[in-house]
């Protein structure tokens, strides 16, 4: 069953299918502080040291907060704020920066307990895997890789995130 539904997902990759979201997120529990564990390169996080998200929500969808340090762990604060919207789709969200600026936020994959969540949107050039903590354990990130690759995105792009070290 699972090498169907792997050949299922590259056919629709290979015809230029967008990637699939999660069928539900509960709000309420997505709400909150979440690590960047890897990303694919941005520009707005060049240099950021330990960024996280932090979601609030709102009547519509949710604030988004993104802080980091540049230039280290102890370099000035950096600061990005936006709001998303739902959308009719589940696990789908418009995203607003800079007042004009939006994207597409499509929650890919979400560990049952809100522990952890990959979260990037229908071209694929964009890709942020969270988690709770500052950490994924190994066999929790080997499993997000391989339904990445499944969904036509590339692992090998992904850029680790500077988190704190404490466990």
């Amino acid at each position: 069953m699972r090498v169907i539904i792997l050949i299922a997902l590259w056919a629709s990759v290979a015809l230029g299918a967008p990637p699939t979201t999660v069928p539900t997120v509960d709000l309420d529990r997505y709400m909150g502080l979440w690590f960047v564990i890897a990303s694919y390169p941005e520009k707005e996080h060049a240099d950021c040291h330990g960024l996280r998200a932090i979601y609030r929500r709102t009547s519509d969808g949710f604030d988004i907060l993104d802080l980091c340090h540049k230039g280290g762990p102890d370099g000035p604060p950096d600061l990005l704020k936006g709001s998303a919207t739902t959308t009719a789709t589940p696990g789908q969200y418009k995203a607003t920066f800079y007042l004009v600026f939006t994207a597409d936020y499509w929650v890919l994959d979400l560990d049952p307990a809100y522990g952890w969540v990959v979260v990037g949107e229908p071209s694929r050039e964009h890709l942020w895997i969270m988690s709770r903590v500052p950490w994924l354990a190994d066999d929790v990130r080997s499993g997000i890789l391989t339904r990445l690759k499944a969904q036509g995105y590339d692992p090998a792009r992904l850029v680790e995130m500077p988190q704190a070290k404490a466990r």
